[in-house]
C-alpha cells in the first residue's frame, strides 16, 4: 500500500512538472514569435525596435548562464538599471511615461510585463503609451495555467487577448476585485501584427536621428543624477525619470509653474489650505490672460514619516543647502534643452524660504522668476531679493505674526492646532496636523486686494503679453 502510494504521488509530480514544462516551453514559443514578428514589422516600417523589459531581467542567475529572455531590440527600456546593463542604447524609465516622440518606432515588443503592474489604469496607461510611440505592440504574458503565474508575488493582474484587444483583471486585493478591463489597440496601433505586409514609409535615418537625440538627453539626466545622487541608484533614476518626464509634457508650452508647499513640502496641491491654491489658480489665471501657456507641476522636498520632518528641519537650518541644489539643477537642465521656456517658482512660509535659496543658485538664469509669500522670520536674514523675485510679507489686511516674531501670537496658535486637528477628524474631515497651524496673518488669500495686486503689477511688468513680445522679436 505504501509503495502504492508512492507511486501515486510520484505520477502526480511527474504529470503535473511535464504540464508545467509544456506550459512554459508554449509560452517561450509565444514570446519568441511574437518578438520575432516584431523585429520583421520594425524592418518593414523602416524604424528601429523598442524592447520594453530588459532581457537579463533584475537577477544574475540570466547572465551567468547566458541566457537573455529574448532579444535587445535597437532601444531597451526598464526602469531598473541592471536589466538593461551593457546595452548600448539603454533607457532607464516607466513604460507609463516613456521619454519618445510619437511613432519614434516601427514596432514595440513587452514580454511578461504588463501582469507586474500595480492595477488596471497603469496598464492601461502603459499600453497607451506603447500606441503612442510605436506603429505596432507585441505584448507576451503567462497562460493562466502557469502555476507560477500564479504564485510570483509581485504578479498583480490576469492578462489575455482577443483579437486585437488586449483585457486585464485585478487579482483580488486592493485593486478592483473581479471586474474585468479592456484597453483596445485598433485606433492607435495593432497588437500581434504577424505576417502583415505594409509598404515602406517613414525615414529611418531621421527617427534613428530623434531616437539618439533622446538617448544622449536621457544620458545626460542621468550623468547628471549621478553627480547629485553619487552611488543611490534609486534616487538617482526616480530624479531622472522625473526630469525627462517633465521635459516632454513643457515641450511647446511658454511657461514651467514649479509649487513648492508650504509646511514640509510634500503637500499635493488639492490638499493644501484653500488660500495657497488660490495664489496658484491666480498666477495660471494671470499667465492665461497674458496669452501665454503653462504647464503647471510640484516639487515635493520632503517624503513623509518623522525621519523626513527631521532631516527637513536639518535642511532648514542649512536654508535648504542640499534639496535646493537639487531642484536648481533641475531647472537648469530644463531650460537648456527648451527652447524660450520660462519658469516661475511659486512658495509660501517654508516654501517661500526653499524657492528663494533655489534663486540664489540661479543667478544667471534670467528667465526664471520666484513669488514668494510669507517668509518664515528665522528664514528673513538669509533671504536675497532680486528684481526677479517678488517678496510678499504682508497680506495688506493685518501684520503677519510670522513675519514679525510675534511669539506670543504664534505660540497661541501652536498650542491650538492639536485642538484643531481633533476637531476635524471627529468630524471626519481629517487633514495635516501642519494644515491646523493658522497664525493669523499668515494667509496671503489671491481675493486680498494688495496680494493680488502684487503679483499681477510683477507678472505684467516682468513678462509683458504675449503679442507685446512676439512683436517685439519680430
Amino acid at each position: 500500500m505504501e509503495h502504492l502510494v508512492l507511486w501515486l504521488v510520484l505520477g502526480i509530480c511527474l504529470g503535473v512538472g511535464g504540464w508545467q514544462l509544456a506550459v512554459w516551453l508554449g509560452e517561450i514559443r509565444d514570446k519568441n514569435k511574437k518578438y520575432k514578428a516584431a523585429s520583421a514589422y520594425t524592418r518593414e516600417r523602416n524604424k528601429p525596435l523598442l524592447v520594453i523589459g530588459g532581457p537579463w531581467g533584475n537577477k544574475r542567475a540570466r547572465r551567468w548562464l547566458k541566457m537573455p529572455a529574448h532579444g535587445n531590440g535597437d532601444v531597451c527600456l526598464d526602469i531598473d538599471r541592471r536589466a538593461i546593463d551593457g546595452h548600448p542604447k539603454g533607457v532607464i524609465a516607466n513604460v507609463t511615461h516613456i521619454p519618445f516622440s510619437d511613432r519614434s518606432f516601427g514596432a514595440a515588443f513587452a514580454s511578461h510585463l504588463l501582469e507586474h503592474l500595480p492595477t488596471t489604469d497603469d496598464a492601461k496607461k502603459a499600453l497607451a503609451e506603447l500606441n503612442r510611440v510605436a506603429e505596432a505592440v507585441f505584448i507576451a504574458y503567462p497562460s493562466k495555467q502557469s502555476i507560477a503565474g500564479w504564485v510570483i508575488p509581485d504578479h498583480h493582474l490576469w492578462v489575455w487577448q482577443k483579437g486585437d484587444t488586449i483585457y486585464f483583471k485585478q487579482r483580488g486585493g486592493s485593486g478592483g476585485g473581479d471586474k474585468e478591463e479592456y484597453h483596445s489597440l485598433i485606433s492607435q496601433g495593432k497588437a500581434f501584427m504577424i505576417g502583415d505586409k505594409l509598404s515602406k514609409v517613414g525615414n529611418a535615418t531621421e527617427q534613428l536621428k530623434m531616437t539618439d537625440e533622446v538617448l544622449a538627453l536621457q544620458e545626460e539626466a542621468g550623468h547628471l543624477a549621478q553627480q547629485l545622487f553619487g552611488d543611490d541608484l534609486e534616487k538617482g533614476d526616480r530624479f531622472s525619470n522625473r526630469l525627462l518626464d517633465i521635459y516632454a509634457r513643457a515641450q511647446g508650452k511658454d511657461f514651467l509653474i514649479i509649487h513648492n508647499p508650504g509646511g514640509w513640502g510634500n503637500t499635493h496641491l488639492e490638499h493644501c489650505l484653500r488660500w495657497e491654491r488660490s495664489i496658484v489658480d491666480g498666477i495660471n489665471a494671470t499667465l492665461e490672460r497674458l496669452g501665454y501657456t503653462w504647464l503647471l507641476i510640484q516639487h515635493f522636498r520632503t517624503g513623509y514619516g518623522w525621519r523626513e520632518v527631521m532631516r527637513d528641519i536639518k535642511e532648514q537650518s542649512r536654508f535648504f543647502a542640499s534639496k535646493a541644489k537639487i531642484m536648481a539643477a533641475e531647472v537648469e537642465f530644463l531650460t537648456r534643452h527648451i527652447n524660450n521656456l520660462k519658469v516661475i517658482l511659486i512658495g509660501v512660509s517654508q516654501g517661500a524660504a526653499f524657492g528663494n535659496a533655489v534663486m540664489q543658485r540661479l543667478t544667471n538664469l534670467r528667465q526664471v522668476y520666484s513669488v514668494e509669500l510669507g517668509l518664515f522670520f528665522l528664514q528673513r536674514p538669509r533671504r536675497v531679493v532680486t528684481e526677479r523675485t517678488l517678496a510678499i510679507d504682508s497680506n495688506g489686511l493685518m501684520p503677519d505674526a510670522m513675519m514679525e516674531w510675534d511669539i506670543i501670537t504664534m505660540l497661541r496658535a501652536f498650542l491650538a492646532a492639536p485642538f484643531r486637528w481633533i476637531k476635524y477628524r471627529l468630524e471626519g474631515n481629517p487633514i495635516k496636523f501642519s494644515l491646523c497651524i493658522n497664525v493669523p496673518g499668515h494667509e496671503y488669500n489671491w481675493e486680498y486686494p494688495e496680494v493680488r495686486q502684487q503679483i499681477e503689477d510683477f507678472l505684467q511688468i516682468n513678462l509683458g503679453t504675449k503679442s507685446d513680445l512676439e512683436g517685439g522679436l519680430s
